[in-house]
């Protein structure tokens, strides 16, 4: 029987093969889905590595208008799924940068904020699009995917907890699928829309990340989350529909 530390080695090995060759990288023989309580545990580990290292911002006038904007979002996100716990944190960070890890936990750095330049519509749309990660079960379902439930829950039960982090926050740095980001797209125009927030700040961050890209170095969410002429395009109709239908 392979060791712990071996175990770790190949899942690592799996991991970089995935992050090598993009995403969708996975096992049809494995049972992916992890359970609720799994993804929750996953998030938590993952946070509290990432948060050692990047304590989240205490700042009132920085974190309370996020929370304010979150607070309207995630109950539209959970009547989409209700079984996870929706929040945010600040990191400081120069980083221009958003994402969601398992069980609903999702971060937005400093620079990003800065960027947005206290624009409501395009932050909500960011919060709204990667609540849609987490409702989704996006994140959950790439660990999975990348090196199995089954191994999974071998590192659960031996206590691995920090390889599990470390590997979720390693994901966390690869692309999306085309597919996960139309869906993330899609759910989050109408989480803020029914949240009362213009749906075209989708659109309108759309077109501040590729400015930005235009003249600094690319942006982390760009890496991440690509923007390409038919994400555009899907997103533009989803929001046509949305404003036709409240008029």
């Amino acid at each position: 029987m392979q060791s712990a530390h071996g175990r770790t080695a190949v899942f690592l090995l799996v991991l970089a093969f995935c992050l090598a060759f993009g995403p969708g990288c996975k096992d049809p023989n494995f049972s992916n889905q992890l359970t609720t309580r799994q993804e929750n545990s996953i998030g938590a580990e993952a946070a509290a590595e990432l948060e050692a290292q990047y304590p989240p911002v205490a700042d009132p006038a920085v974190d309370t208008p996020v929370q304010s904007v979150a607070a309207k979002i995630f109950p539209e996100a959970a009547k989409l799924r209700g079984d996870i716990t929706y929040r945010i944190k600040v990191l400081q960070s120069d980083e221009i940068n958003a994402f969601s890890l398992p069980g609903g936990r999702i971060y937005i750095t400093t620079g990003m904020l800065d960027k947005l330049g206290g624009d409501q519509d395009m932050l909500a749309a960011v919060i709204a699009h990667e609540a849609a990660h987490a409702a989704l079960r996006h994140g959950a379902n790439q660990i999975a995917d990348a090196v199995g439930k089954d191994d999974l829950i071998d590192l659960i039960s031996e206590g691995k907890y920090t390889d599990i982090a470390n590997i979720t926050l390693q994901l966390d740095q690869s692309s999306h699928s085309h597919e996960d980001e139309f869906q993330a797209d899609h759910y989050g125009v109408r989480f803020a829309a029914d949240s009362g927030y213009n749906p075209e700040g989708l659109l309108h961050f759309f077109n501040l990340m590729e400015s930005v890209a235009d003249n600094t170095i690319k942006p982390a969410w760009l890496q991440t989350h690509p923007i390409t002429k038919s994400r555009i395009s899907r997103a533009e109709t989803d929001i046509r529909d949305l404003i036709s239908a409240k008029h």
